[in-house]
């Protein structure tokens, strides 16, 4: 069976090159030349046809293989019906080319052997000399990855668009920046944020036994039911949060808050709330309206989700948590 890749190789090798040569010329990745001559990549040449073809008409035209005889090949190719024949062709070039150039006599033969010389030293080694000129299509695809030296004003344009880029850049930095301290900030404002002085200073005063005790129950007044919204309190007793990430369902979304020490974050809900703070449980404490909620991580944490989940029926059970009622 005809082997367009098996061809090119046969043809690169008449011409004495490696496929190092042909790198060196086109820059085509060398895992892909060997892919063009063991005529793999012509498997995605229906999904990839612009890369495919674009390649092997890079890869001839580092053999010097005519244009219209590859392009025809490649047809051929993505018809399945590849017969052979680009070596007979370009062996007929060749020897077309060698006729002509014993008619032309010994000066043009000089002339010949100088410029494959001059070709065969850039080829091994002197590449920083550039003996042949390239067509348009050649510079895109031969020297992949190079530039052409652009015009002046092309170079101030792109300046100019490079200034403006990095100006936006900072634009938007700016600004994200802003959003983000103002939203925090808003976090933590006085009407959601109380600090607190040390967790001493925060314990009941101890009073005899029968003091102050009696008539304080007996002078407040506790509702009979909740309200309709629900407020818990984060309290940063032991070490800062970052963060603790709640979600309620007034929010309805888990929003992450930075709790400093001896700060405490005020939560309003109407059913439920749940609290996300791994790792650092033993950091805060929860309470509902003045009255710590003890062991909670053991009673209300969900090992499935990793976090403490709290509803409206937890604190139904416990009316000596219920608010004071309004007089």
């Amino acid at each position: 069976m005809a082997s367009l890749g098996n061809d090119l190789a046969t043809l690169r090798k008449e011409r004495e090159l490696s496929v190092q040569d042909v790198y060196d010329i086109t820059k085509i990745p060398i895992y892909i030349i060997q892919s063009i001559e063991d005529d793999s990549i012509f498997k995605q040449i229906d999904e990839n046809t612009t890369y495919v073809r674009n390649y092997v008409r890079s890869y001839s035209r580092a053999l010097g293989i005519e244009e219209a005889k590859i392009v025809k090949a490649l047809n051929q190719i993505q018809e399945e019906n590849y017969q052979g024949g680009l070596i007979e062709t370009e062996q007929q070039t060749d020897s077309a080319d060698s006729s002509t150039q014993e008619e032309k006599g010994p000066e043009a033969e000089q002339a010949s052997s100088e410029a494959k010389d001059s070709n065969s030293s850039a080829i091994n080694g002197n590449n920083s000399v550039q003996t042949r000129h390239l067509s348009k299509n050649e510079w895109e695809w031969v020297n992949v990855g190079r530039r052409e030296p652009k015009p002046a004003a092309e170079k101030t344009s792109s300046k100019t668009q490079f200034a403006a880029l990095i100006i936006l850049i900072l634009i938007l930095t700016g600004a994200g920046l802003y959003f983000y301290f103002k939203y925090h900030q808003g976090v933590n404002t006085p009407s959601n944020t109380t600090h607190h002085p040390a967790m001493t200073s925060n314990r009941p005063q101890q009073h005899p036994a029968g003091a102050d005790t009696t008539d304080t129950l007996r002078n407040r007044q506790i509702t009979k039911s909740l309200p309709d919204t629900l407020q818990i309190s984060i309290y940063a007793v032991r070490g800062k949060l970052n963060p603790v990430r709640v979600y309620t369902d007034i929010n309805k979304k888990f929003t992450p808050y930075w709790v400093p020490k001896g700060d405490s974050l005020h939560l309003r809900f109407v059913d439920s709330v749940q609290i996300q703070a791994i790792d650092q449980y033993n950091l805060m404490q929860l309470i509902f309206y003045g009255h710590t909620i003890k062991n909670y991580q053991q009673k209300y944490y969900d090992k499935k989700s990793n976090m403490v989940r709290l509803n409206r029926a937890v604190f139904e059970k416990h009316p000596e948590w219920y608010p004071p009622a309004n007089k």
